[in-house]
């Protein structure tokens, strides 16, 4: 390729860059919303690649985009090229739940060209808010969700598994600190004065549980920065699941995407993101709480079988959920002020009672 400098922000360097590629380009090119950290497109190609006139264009800089002085190293698509790859050799073919196929890696210009989920796609979390879950698809999707992290974290127990990863220092602090950094100062009401949903009146956390609520926070910031149970995906939510329906609506497949963060780490901390953004749903949509339920009853059931958890993870899932509920939901326009003052309370104790029946549910 040419030695050229791409301006690839843009649809129209996008579209340069392309050119000089083996996908060509003859159709449009759409930015696309999701995500905050790259640049990502969607483009009509000249001729079909691997079954698919549509790829997907994911392009980093060494900042959040949006937001230049949050600094965010490009090192990052390293390791969701190696996650993706790997990921991609560990989940059987025909699988409800899989990864997007990486088709080239450009590291001087750090672009990733992959597989795109179709235009008609939508992540999971936009499909449940819009009550188009029905309860079937739900202990479908569930089921394959539980099923796929777990045999990832099977894989991952293996150090050949999450050695690479290990050098992901700048996932590890992120994940440490949007948590558990954040934990004490969104409870502390001296603290939480920029948190106007707390405020008026301020939330009231007694001096032992904000003590206890810090010493969890120091000993789960430690336990992220160095734990090495297995391979994490480090963002297991919702909104990193895309949905590919097929002509009757039903999930043709479901594909887990970005993986920047991945890395070695604790399982119950990757089962309490998902459990904490199902109950978000289930929380502030009450008119679907029985599919949230669904899925949450599918997904732990699939998950046991698959990787057989001990206590010890679901007492970290609880206590992850509740820091998940307590530092996002407060920062996070979910619903109105009382809604999301219940759900920081209720993710309160659970920091404190470490009680995964809230969700893991009989």
């Amino acid at each position: 390729m040419a030695a050229v400098n791409f301006d690839l922000t843009t649809v129209d360097g996008v579209r340069e860059y392309l050119k000089g590629t083996e996908f060509g380009v003859c159709g449009q090119i759409a930015e696309l919303s999701g995500g905050s950290a790259n640049y990502t497109f969607r483009a009509e190609i000249s001729k079909p690649y691997a079954g698919k006139s549509t790829i997907i264009i994911k392009h980093a800089r060494p900042y959040i985009k949006g937001m230049s002085t949050v600094r965010f190293d490009v090192s990052r698509q390293d390791f969701e090229v190696e996650a993706l790859r790997r990921v991609k050799g560990v989940i059987p073919d025909g699988a409800l739940v899989t990864v997007p196929e990486v088709y080239l890696f450009d590291e001087k210009e750090r672009v990733i060209i992959m597989e795109d989920c179709g235009e008609k796609s939508m992540h999971l979390k936009q499909f449940m808010r819009e009550g188009r879950l029905p309860l079937p698809m739900a202990t479908k999707i569930g089921k394959g969700l539980g099923e796929f992290i777990g045999r990832i974290h099977v894989w991952g127990r293996d150090k050949s598994a999450w050695e690479f990863f290990d050098g992901n220092i700048q996932a590890k602090e992120l994940s440490a600190w949007v948590t558990y950094g954040r934990l004490y100062e969104t409870l502390d009401k001296s603290q939480n004065t920029n948190l106007s949903v707390l405020q008026d009146p301020p939330l009231d956390v007694g001096p032992d549980d904000l003590a206890a609520v810090k010493k969890v926070a120091e000993e789960m910031g430690t336990a992220i920065r160095n734990g090495h149970e297995t391979f994490v995906m480090g963002d297991f939510w919702p909104g990193n699941m895309v949905i590919k329906l097929n002509e009757e609506g039903d999930p043709e497949h479901i594909y887990v995407v970005d993986w920047e963060v991945s890395k070695p780490g604790l399982t119950g901390v990757e089962l309490g993101q998902f459990c904490a953004e199902i109950g978000f749903v289930r929380h502030f949509h009450p008119e679907y709480a029985a599919v949230a339920n669904a899925v949450l009853m599918s997904f732990f059931k699939a998950y046991e079988e698959m990787a057989k958890p001990d206590k010890t993870t679901f007492k970290t899932a609880a206590i992850h959920a509740g820091t998940h509920w307590v530092t996002w939901g407060s920062r996070l326009s979910w619903g109105g002020k009382e809604e999301t003052r219940e759900v920081v309370k209720k993710g309160l104790r659970l920091v404190l009672e470490g009680d995964i029946s809230e969700f893991r549910l009989e």
